[in-house]
Parts: structure tokens; sequence; C-alpha cells
């Protein structure tokens, strides 16, 4: 009775509310149990058969249209899952004479917001994460790169760079300075890097050593054939989250969000009531996913976007921020990394988004 009683305890700690507000009590006791607590499930969970190895060096890319997953038509756009034994990519064919494709800022300016509640509130049919953006402080939001919208400069950078640009309803992806054009009621917005120019992968892209370029993520690229389409590619990446670096500041803001959906799920009448079973396959649930996905490295990705027939491509923010919204869902497993909310399978707000309206 008396560990069942510290259990409870500590939950509580976890799951105090005062007057609405969900806070967490930091003592020495609510620590030593958050620490054996997760030090136990961590060594339980990365002991699954299906952990994946983002250092497999087996992984090529596959461009086999043969597919696990029904393929889902329509006269406008195709849209595929492809997937393998270590890989699920989400790829969209959209005809353009169908749709006008805008870029759009969350909130309308300023702040962030999830891919999925830009596209409802823009009539949207279709949209994908765009552009790369600052978290945190009093910067949060904000583009990293340049951002133009209806010919209002959210942010430029005076230098050439990989640009979507989308002029009189026309999307084109070059590589320039914005200051070249005459802004009036063009939109463009910066990627990195150009993955395909003129049919052939960007030379360079093999010389690159960094992390960014050579580690396996999840990804969103756009692309032009040379019938004009357009091709949206998004690869999932399984942040696997090591549990015994979760922090009581997480666990806050996770029982803050979802208190009330976990405590309804238990039969609880409040988040208190939970105890540490319970609150052990929570945890497992929101941060130990399984769905397969190994992420790709940007030179991998322009080898897809060379195979899907592309003659230009560009990549766009991924990670955590990869998203791809069709007709109502997000279609791909969205889980946070390093930058935000690492582990947690939730769908990132973000800066902006390209959304695609039936014409």
């Amino acid at each position: 009775m008396e560990s069942y009683v510290k259990i409870r305890s500590f939950v509580r700690y976890v799951a105090l509310e005062n007057n609405g507000d969900i806070y967490i009590k930091t003592n020495i006791k609510s620590l030593v149990l958050t620490s054996i607590f997760l030090a136990q499930l961590s060594s339980n969970v990365f002991s699954m058969d299906n952990e994946i190895s983002p250092d497999d060096k087996d992984f090529k890319v596959s461009i086999d249209p043969s597919m696990e997953d029904p393929q889902m038509n329509a006269s406008n756009y195709t849209y595929e899952k492809r997937k393998t034994d270590k890989q699920t990519i989400h790829i969209l064919i959209i005809n353009p004479k169908d749709y006008k494709v805008e870029i759009v800022k969350a909130n309308d300016g300023h702040g962030r917001e999830p891919v999925s509640v830009i596209a409802q509130r823009s009539n949207a049919e279709l949209a994908i994460n765009a552009g790369f953006f600052e978290i945190g402080a009093n910067k949060d939001g904000m583009p990293s790169g340049t951002l133009i919208i209806d010919g209002h400069q959210y942010n430029i950078k005076d230098q050439r760079q990989p640009l979507v640009v989308i002029k009189s309803g026309i999307l084109s992806i070059v590589q320039a300075n914005p200051k070249e054009y005459a802004l009036g009621n063009i939109s463009m917005i910066s990627g990195i890097p150009l993955l395909i120019s003129d049919s052939k992968i960007v030379q360079d892209l093999e010389e690159k050593k960094s992390e960014f370029y050579t580690a396996p993520h999840a990804r969103t690229a756009l692309g032009i054939k040379s019938d004009g389409n357009l091709v949206v590619v998004v690869a999932e990446h399984n942040y696997q989250r090591d549990l015994q670096t979760i922090t009581m500041g997480e666990l806050q803001s996770l029982v803050k969000e979802k208190g009330k959906i976990f405590a309804q799920k238990y039969n609880h009448k409040n988040p208190g009531d939970i105890t540490l079973n319970e609150l052990k396959e929570i945890l497992k649930e929101e941060f130990i996913s399984p769905h397969v996905g190994q992420g790709l490295t940007i030179l991998e990705l322009a080898q897809l976007m060379k195979g899907l027939g592309c003659q230009h491509a560009l990549n766009l923010d991924g990670g955590g921020s990869s998203t791809l919204w069709i007709k109502g869902d997000v279609v791909n497993q969205t889980i946070g990394d390093t930058d935000e909310g690492n582990g947690l399978q939730a769908a990132r707000a973000v800066s902006d988004a390209i959304i695609f309206k039936r014409r």
C-alpha cells in the first residue's frame, strides 16, 4: 500500500491542477521516481525487435512502382505511399492546370500553425510544409530564409539561393537573387539545397559532408517534371527517443496538452488520478512510434527526385516539420526531432505552407 501511495503521489506531481493551470512540482521523491521509471521503461522499450538503425549501410532508394498500400488516383493528382522494410515515402504528383498554388504564412502573418490549420483556413485541397524557420524566443516562427508573399517581404536574403517562385500563377524552381525580380504580386520562398537542375543532380551534393546532408532525416521536397506536373515527396524518419532523457518540463507540457484525453482513456476524472503504469503506457504511445521510416540523406532525396522525372527540384524544411496534408488528413507520420518535441508523435506548428486550391 505504501508503494502504491508513492506512485500515485508521483503522478500527482506530474499533473496538478490549480484554476485550470497544470504544473509540475519538482522534489526529490518525484525526481528519483522519474529517473527509475524512465530507466526501466527505456531498457524495456529499446530491446524491441523492430528498432530502426540509422546506420544501416544496405539502404537504397527504390522507385519501383509496386506498393504495399493502395494508390489513390484523381484526375488532377496521384498519391502513392511507398513502403519497404526500412522506408515510408509519400509521393504526390499534381497537375498544376487544375490547381492554384499559393504560399501562405501561419496566422496570415505571424507565429506558427500546423499545416492542417493553414490548409483548412485557406480552403486548400492539398498542402505541404514549406520554408525553414526559427524556433523559440522572440524570433519564433520567423522565416530563416527568403519569404515573400504577393509582394510582401517577410524576410529577404540578398544573395543567389534556391527559390520556389510563383509568378502569374505559374510555379518555377530557380537559383537566383530575389532582388533580381520586380516584386509586384510575386511570391517566393527559399529552400536548401537545390537538388535537381536541368534534369541533373546538382554536382556538389556528393561533396557535402555536414550532418544535414549526410544523415538520414525526414524530408520534404518539391519538383517540376518536363510535362509541367509538380512532384511532392515527403520521406518519414522515426526519430526514436531515449526515454531517460525526457524532462519534467516535457512531462508537464504533455499532460497540459493531452491530460484530459489521457484521463478519459483510463476512466479517470482528472489527470492527477493517472497511475504510474498508465503513464508508462502513455509515454510508450507518445514517444515510441511503431512506424517504419529511416529517412533520406540529401543525395538519396536528389536521386529519388531524378528517378521521378524532375527537371528541377528543391529541398524544403524537413525533420519534425515534414508534413503532407491531403483533403483533411495529414498522411505522413509526424515525429519531432532535436529542434523541438524530440521523439514526440505530434504535428509541428510551422511558419508557412505551400497550398494547392482547386481552380
